[in-house]
């Protein structure tokens, strides 16, 4: 998997829901963080609110239409 862009017309920007592949878990990005030693993160919540966790932005990725059970919901569907 290629790392993801930040920001621009095709990058992930805040707002944007994406899957921490790692954890298995969609998340809304809440900010966008450079740390020193681990670089680029992302601060994300489940979509319908909850704890924040820190993503590394390696381990992230767009999430796709199908994979979201509805708009309402915004709950992640694990492929098999």
């Amino acid at each position: 998997m290629s790392e993801m862009k930040i920001g621009g017309d095709d990058g992930a920007k805040v707002g944007d829901i994406v899957i921490d592949t790692k954890r298995g878990r969609a998340g809304t990005i809440m900010h966008i963080a450079k740390r020193i030693n681990s670089g680029w993160i992302f601060v994300l919540r489940p979509p319908r609110g909850g704890r924040e966790w820190d993503a590394p932005v390696k381990q992230c990725r767009f999430a796709e239409p199908d994979e979201l059970v509805s708009p309402d919901s915004l709950k992640y569907v694990e492929s098999s």
